[in-house]
């Protein structure tokens, strides 16, 4: 009886010492593919970091050549000559963009700048609707902010006081109209005058 009893026990440490080793082998393995996982991944991740800024470069430098002489951004080419304030806000925004290896230059500062001057000196005549007042005061916050400038041009604040107002023209109840003329209401436009009153903190 004794020795049948030491045979189990040596049994029961056997399989223990069994499932522990297997155990083992199995966190060894997970570690394992784990480690050559994360290996692949961050060489998956440095070549489309690498695509990313390569494309970066490639359209800020597009939009560079598309600028005007008083500071406008064309939508089809120079030659074309169409300027469309929304859509020349997010060719400046693109300006702005930056990575650790692809930091906005000076020269695309200054192209950010002259574009402000120019959309700050059309506004009331471009700008009747929501969304386009909400995306020059987005874009306004993130130049500021990139830049880290608190000293505005006398007309830059004078922008952000007309676009102000004209979006409480086309504000009721905390939502805005499209324009004086279409009271239709679009998520979209409403997102695009939060995001822009939230940059400037106003």
């Amino acid at each position: 009886m004794h020795k049948h009893k030491q045979s189990q026990c040596k049994r029961k440490v056997k399989h223990r010492k069994n499932l522990m080793g297997l155990i083992i082998f199995c966190i060894t393995v997970c570690i394992v593919f784990m480690f050559a996982y994360y290996q692949n991944l961050r060489k998956e991740i440095s070549v489309r970091q690498e695509w990313l800024e390569t494309v970066l470069t490639r359209e800020k430098k597009w939009i560079l050549e598309n600028q005007g002489p008083e500071g406008e951004i064309y939508m089809n080419g120079s030659k074309a000559g169409d300027v469309n304030p929304y859509f020349a806000c997010m060719a400046a925004l693109g300006l702005l963009a930056e990575t650790k290896n692809c930091p906005m230059t000076e020269t695309e500062q200054k192209a950010v700048g002259r574009y402000l001057d120019w959309h700050t000196g059309v506004l009331l005549e471009t700008d009747s609707e929501d969304g386009y007042l909400g995306m020059y005061l987005f874009l306004m916050g993130k130049y500021l902010e990139k830049t880290e400038s608190t000293d505005l041009p006398e007309s830059w604040k004078n922008g952000i006081s007309l676009a102000l107002k004209k979006i409480q023209s086309l504000m009721q109840d905390g939502i805005t109209q499209v324009s004086e003329e279409n009271t239709t209401v679009y998520l979209m436009d409403n997102l695009e005058v939060w995001k822009g009153l939230y940059e400037l903190e106003l």
